[in-house]
């Protein structure tokens, strides 16, 4: 997670086992006092995630960075809706736009993490999921 023009450093944050965070697996930022804490996603599946525990950044002069993370984050979102799944469990449909990259990133991320783990309920959120790409996509375009 970089940002390019902010008083940060420049470089890109990393978790404490040295894994870059990519916008598009940011779940959530949260901002408290002078400490950034964010919550990414991994992949259970190819289109199901399960989010990690929140990784915490204490930031003592944020100057614009909890305005650029916010403004990123959104930026990357295209698309985001909450379904249900049949067994109860609910699971958040997500479009995002990845910089380099044609069309969107869509992913699940179950509300429950154990849930990821059910294979009923990814197949259910992988047939959710189907369906929001393809209403998203639209009709073919008329060639005729």
């Amino acid at each position: 997670m970089a940002h390019r023009g902010s008083r940060s450093t420049g470089k890109p944050a990393e978790e404490p086992a040295g894994r870059l965070l990519a916008w598009e697996y940011i779940v959530t930022a949260r901002w408290a006092g002078d400490v950034l804490t964010v919550t990414t996603a991994e992949a259970v599946t190819p289109q199901i995630m399960k989010r990690l525990p929140p990784v915490s950044f204490p930031l003592p002069e944020p100057a614009d960075l909890p305005r650029v993370v916010r403004q990123r984050v959104d930026r990357s979102v295209a698309a985001s809706h909450r379904q249900a799944l049949s067994a109860g469990s609910t699971v958040l449909l997500v479009g995002r736009r990845v910089s380099g990259r044609d069309g969107l990133l869509w992913y699940a991320v179950f509300d429950r993490d154990s849930d990821a783990d059910d294979p009923q309920a990814r197949r259910e959120a992988t047939e959710l999921l189907e369906s929001a790409v393809a209403a998203q996509s639209g009709p073919p375009p008329d060639t005729g």
